[in-house]
């Protein structure tokens, strides 16, 4: 039977994030829950732990080979993580590039830096059998990812890297599941990833979505972001807490 692989990006410097390269936007923390306690994590071990919670039995990251504070932190809590390296800050389509042997097989692919809230999306998006990407609505389209979606059929018909003319109000959450392999796709380093998914579109790859509100998706990729989202999770999972 075919696996499930889990590929993380977490090579960039993070200087959005208000970072200076020497401490990565990854290892950031955020507010969790783990055996029904509040707790405090890096937003790389939040990641791992929601692909871990899917079931996903292969996880890989890719890091900056000088990133030794994420290496050692990986390699202290989840030894059986495979690390891989971007040395060049080629971009998000180029690291994952490194990765590519992943997409052989179903891949769910999550940026370092950001996550969904719910545990359970991660592994409600793997159960289904279809590649989906995950989209919000925003008020400033020009700042993300845009997709052109077919809403009565369900399906992505084109994918647009941050237009400075927005061809739609979808934002693309940096978290994608590939239910039919895409590796074929992943034909030479490029920049952007959604130069990957214009090609597998282009090939008649077949890419649903899932639309979800743009306060499930959790991002430090900038400063203010992380500012917000310090509040954001501790609030979120307190109230999850006292449920219990």
């Amino acid at each position: 039977m075919i696996g499930i692989n889990g590929l993380i990006t977490a090579a960039g410097l993070g200087t959005r994030s208000g970072l200076d390269g020497k401490f990565r936007k990854e290892m950031l923390s955020l507010y969790d829950i783990r055996d029904g306690k509040l707790v405090l994590r890096p937003v790389i071990d939040i990641v791992i732990y929601r692909m871990k919670f899917a079931g996903i039995k292969r996880i890989a990251v890719i890091l900056n080979s000088n990133d030794r504070i994420t290496f050692d932190y990986i390699s202290r809590e989840f030894p059986d993580v495979e690390i891989m390296y971007q040395d060049k800050p080629d971009g998000f389509g180029s690291a994952v590039y490194e990765g590519r042997e992943l997409f052989k097989e179903r891949c769910l692919l999550n940026a370092g830096d950001g996550f969904i809230l719910d545990p359970a999306y991660y592994k409600d998006v793997t159960k289904g059998e279809e590649s989906k990407l995950t989209l919000f609505e925003v008020e400033k389209p020009q700042n993300y990812g845009n997709a052109i979606v077919d809403q009565r059929m369900g399906m992505v018909r084109n994918v647009v890297e941050k237009p400075q003319n927005p061809v739609s109000n979808l934002a693309i959450a940096a978290i994608y599941y590939f239910h039919k392999p895409l590796y074929e796709f992943l034909d030479r380093k490029r920049v952007e990833f959604t130069e990957y998914i214009g090609n597998a579109l282009a090939g008649n790859y077949q890419l649903g979505y899932n639309l979800i509100r743009k306060e499930e998706w959790v991002s430090v990729g900038k400063v203010e972001n992380y500012v917000k989202n310090v509040e954001k999770t501790y609030n979120y999972f307190k109230n999850f807490v006292a449920t219990l």
